[in-house]
C-alpha cells in the first residue's frame, strides 16, 4: 500500500493513506493504482474506488475526496458505507513538538455541545472529535481545520500519529464525496489561523465574524434569569429583580427570560406558545410590557431550544395544529421542526412572530449540537445542519434584526453551518457553585477563541457579580469582544465589578478585535503549568492584555511584559505604569492584571477614565490636542511635561500627580476636552 504524495514547491506535502469502512464496521484498505485508490475483492465481489485531490484555495491547501462502492449484479448483495468513520485518512511522516487541539467533548448531559482545549506533545494523544488543531514542529506552525461538507470530519490520534475521519452520519450510502480539510503552515500562528478560517468562510459561503451584524441589545449590560431561578422563573420573580436593579441604579438595559416559562404536558412536550399561567398570569406580553414601561428596560430576550423545546412539541395539542405539518417525528418519538427548508422556515416564522408580537427583541437558542441525536439517519449531517441553521438565522435576521445568541452549539456542524448569526457561546455553562470554576471557564473561553472568534463573536456566558471570583470573570468579559451579562439571585447583585465594564448608560466598553491566547501560553496549559494565562485583544487600535494566574492559589506565576519603544502600558486595576522595555510581573490567584498599551505623541498619551477596565474606550481623539471624553471621575493623562486640561471653557489642574501620570477630576458625558502641555 502506498501513500498519496502531492508535489508542490509552495506547500508541504501531506501524506495521506485512506481506508473505507462498510457496515458492521468492516474496514477495507485501498491500494494506489493509476493515481486513484482501489479495492477489488474476488471473495465478496465488492469493488471500491476513492479519488483524492488537493488544490490551492485562497492561499491554503484544500483537500477533497470522492468514493464509491459497487458489486457484481449477479451477487445478491448491497454493500453500503458505515455511518461513522466512513473514510479515514492516516497522516504519515508528520511530526510536531507541541500542539493545541480544540475538541468536542463528552460530559454527561453536555455531550459534545461544547469544545475545550487539549495540550499535547504526541500526535497519538489528539482527542477524537478535534475540529481545530495548531501544531509547532520546532520551526514553523501548522494549522489543520477539518471541514463540513455533507459529512462532518474531525482529527484524532491513533497508533501512527494522526488521522482524519469523515462521517455522513447515515448508513445507506454507496457513494460519498466532499471537501474535508483546510491546511497551511507559517511562522505567525495567529495570521495562520485567520487565513485558514477566512478560506473556510469563503468556501462554505459563511460571513466572517467581522461582517456579521452584532445584535444591538448586546452592546449593553444585561441580566439572565437562569442561575437566579433555573426552571422556577416567574413574572413576579423577574419584576423583583428589575425592581432591585432600579433601586441600585445598576445600568442594565436588557433582561433574558431563560428556560422555565413553557407550558408542557406530562412528557415535557410543548403544549403551545404562550407561557404557563401559574407563573405568568399576565402572559408573555404582560411581562415585557412591565419590564419596559415600569422599569425602563430597552430590550427583553427569551429562551427556547433549537427544536423549540428539549422534548419537542405535543403534536396533538389543539394550539399546535396550525403548524403540525411543519413538524417531524424523530426516531425517539419527539415532534420537532423538520429539517426541510420550507417546513422549517414556516415553523420559525409562526413561532417567532408570536414571540415578537409578545414584545421580545431577541432570542437565545439552546441545544444546537444535538442535530445527530434528533435527525439520525434522516439525512446527511451537513445537509441537515445547513437547513436547520438557515431557518434559524433567517428568522432571527428578519424578526429580531439578527438578535440571536446561539448556545450549546460548538460542534463542527454548528460553527461551519451558520451563515449570518453573529454570537455563539464559547464554553460550557457557568456553574456558580463550582469551586474554582473560573479555571476551567477561563481555559475553555480563551483557547476556544483561538479559532472560534474567526467565525463568531464569542459569548463567554453569564456570571455572578457577588462571588469571590467576580472580578476575574468581569475582567475576562472585558477582553472578550462579546456580550456581558450576569445571572445574580434577587437581592444579590454587587455593581462593584460591573460598573467598570460599561458607561453610565449601560453601554459595554467592548474590544473590537478578537480575544486570543497570548504567545506566552499559546501551546502550554496554564492550569497545569506555572504559565500565566494571557489574553490579548484590541480597542481603538490599541493593544489590550489581561493576565491571570489559574495555576495555583498558593504560588505566584511569573510573567514578562514587553512595552514597545515609544509606548507605555497602564494597568487599570492597579494604576501601575509600565514604560518601554521589559518588566517582570508576578500574577496572583484571582488578582488579574489588565493592561492597555498607548503610543506616545510628543511625550503624551491620553489614558482615559481610570475607573473603567478599558479606559481607552472612554476617550476619542478629535485633533492634535482635543479629545472627546465620556465618563466621570479621575481622567488620566501621561505626559513627560506638566499638563492642564480645559473643559467647556474651564481650565482644570491635576488633582494628583504620580510621576508622569496626571489625574484630573471631571464629569464629561461626550464633552470635548483640550490638553495644554507646558
Amino acid at each position: 500500500m502506498l501513500s498519496c504524495h502531492f508535489s508542490s514547491e509552495r506547500y508541504i506535502m501531506l501524506q495521506l493513506k485512506p481506508e473505507l469502512r462498510l457496515t458492521n464496521n468492516i474496514a477495507i484498505e485501498l491500494a494506489e493504482q493509476d493515481g486513484q485508490y482501489r479495492y477489488n475483492s474476488k471473495t465478496d465481489q465488492v469493488n471500491a474506488l476513492l479519488s483524492l485531490s488537493k488544490r490551492d484555495y485562497e492561499g491554503v491547501e484544500l483537500y477533497h475526496f470522492s468514493s464509491e462502492l459497487s458489486v457484481d449484479p449477479i451477487w445478491n448483495r448491497n454493500p453500503v458505507f458505515t455511518a461513522q468513520r466512513t473514510v479515514q485518512f492516516k497522516l504519515q511522516e508528520f511530526k510536531a513538538q507541541q500542539f493545541i487541539a480544540n475538541y468536542q467533548y463528552d460530559n454527561n448531559r453536555l455531550a459534545q455541545y461544547f469544545c475545550k482545549p487539549f495540550f499535547g506533545h504526541s500526535l497519538n494523544d489528539v482527542p477524537k472529535q478535534t475540529i481545530s488543531m495548531l501544531c509547532f514542529d520546532g520551526e514553523e506552525y501548522h494549522y489543520f481545520l477539518p471541514l463540513l461538507s455533507d459529512s462532518n470530519s474531525w482529527l484524532e490520534g491513533d497508533e501512527i500519529g494522526l488521522s482524519i475521519n469523515i462521517s455522513p452520519q447515515v448508513s445507506h450510502l454507496t457513494s460519498l464525496e466532499g471537501d474535508f480539510l483546510l491546511y497551511q503552515k507559517g511562522s505567525n500562528p495567529y495570521e495562520l489561523v485567520e487565513q485558514v478560517c477566512l478560506a473556510a468562510c469563503k468556501r462554505l459561503s459563511l460571513l466572517p465574524r467581522d461582517e456579521r451584524e452584532y445584535p444591538s441589545a448586546l452592546n449593553y449590560l444585561g441580566w439572565c434569569s437562569w442561575d437566579a431561578f433555573y426552571e422556577e422563573v416567574t413574572h413576579a420573580g423577574m419584576l423583583d429583580k428589575a425592581r432591585e436593579m432600579k433601586e441600585k441604579a445598576v445600568p442594565f438595559k436588557w433582561f433574558m427570560l431563560d428556560d422555565g416559562w413553557f407550558r408542557l404536558n406530562e412528557k415535557k412536550q410543548l403544549l403551545g406558545f404562550e407561557a404557563h399561567q401559574e407563573g405568568f398570569p399576565h402572559g408573555l406580553k404582560g411581562l415585557t410590557k412591565a419590564l419596559k414601561e415600569d422599569f425602563g428596560l430597552d430590550y427583553v430576550g427569551i429562551w427556547h431550544a433549537f427544536y423549540c423545546y428539549w422534548y419537542g412539541l405535543d403534536k396533538n395539542s389543539e394550539e399546535n395544529q396550525a403548524l403540525a405539518h411543519t413538524l417531524k417525528a424523530t426516531r425517539n418519538g419527539y415532534h420537532v421542526p423538520a429539517a426541510t427548508e420550507r417546513e422549517n422556515a414556516e415553523f420559525w416564522d409562526g413561532f417567532h412572530s408570536f414571540i415578537k408580537e409578545s414584545g421580545f427583541d431577541f432570542i437565545k437558542v439552546d441545544g444546537q449540537a444535538a442535530i445527530y441525536s434528533y435527525f439520525r439517519e434522516e439525512g446527511m449531517i451537513g445537509q441537515s445542519a445547513r437547513v436547520l441553521h438557515k431557518g434559524m438565522d433567517d428568522s432571527a435576521r428578519e424578526k429580531f434584526s439578527n438578535g440571536l445568541i446561539n448556545c450549546m452549539g460548538m460542534a463542527q456542524e454548528n460553527i461551519l453551518a451558520r451563515t449570518t448569526s453573529a454570537v455563539n457561546r464559547n464554553s460550557r455553562d457557568y456553574f456558580p457553585e463550582e469551586e474554582d470554576g473560573f479555571v476551567s471557564h477561563a481555559l475553555q473561553n480563551v483557547f476556544n477563541s483561538l479559532f472560534h472568534s474567526e467565525f463568531h463573536y464569542t459569548d463567554f456566558d453569564m456570571f455572578h457579580s457577588y462571588r469571590k471570583d467576580a472580578e476575574s470573570h468581569a475582567v475576562l468579559r472585558a477582553v472578550s469582544s462579546g456580550p456581558v451579562y450576569v445571572s445574580d439571585d434577587v437581592g444579590k447583585t454587587d455593581s462593584t465589578y460591573l460598573r467598570p465594564l460599561c458607561h453610565a448608560d449601560g453601554k459595554i466598553i467592548r474590544c473590537e478585535g478578537k480575544a486570543k491566547p497570548g504567545i506566552e501560553c499559546l501551546l502550554d496549559d496554564p492550569s497545569t503549568t506555572a504559565t500565566p494565562l494571557v489574553v490579548e485583544n484590541t480597542l481603538n487600535g490599541q493593544k489590550v492584555k489581561a493576565i491571570f494566574n489559574i495555576y495555583s492559589s498558593e504560588e505566584v506565576v511569573n510573567c514578562e511584559i514587553a512595552v514597545n519603544r515609544g509606548s507605555i502600558m497602564f494597568d487599570s486595576l492597579t494604576g501601575k505604569l509600565y514604560k518601554e522595555g521589559s518588566h517582570h510581573l508576578e500574577s496572583q490567584w484571582l488578582k488579574p492584571s489588565l493592561l492597555t498599551e498607548y503610543e506616545l505623541e510628543s511625550g503624551v498619551a491620553v489614558i482615559g477614565f481610570s475607573n473603567k477596565y478599558l479606559p481607552s474606550g472612554t476617550v476619542t481623539k478629535q485633533s492634535a490636542t482635543e479629545y472627546q471624553a465620556k465618563g466621570s471621575g479621575e481622567f488620566v493623562v501621561y505626559s513627560d511635561k506638566p499638563v492642564s486640561l480645559e473643559q467647556s471653557g474651564e481650565t482644570h489642574q491635576a488633582t494628583k500627580v504620580d510621576g508622569e501620570l496626571y489625574y484630573f477630576t471631571i464629569n464629561a458625558e461626550y464633552d470635548a476636552v483640550t490638553l495644554s502641555v507646558q
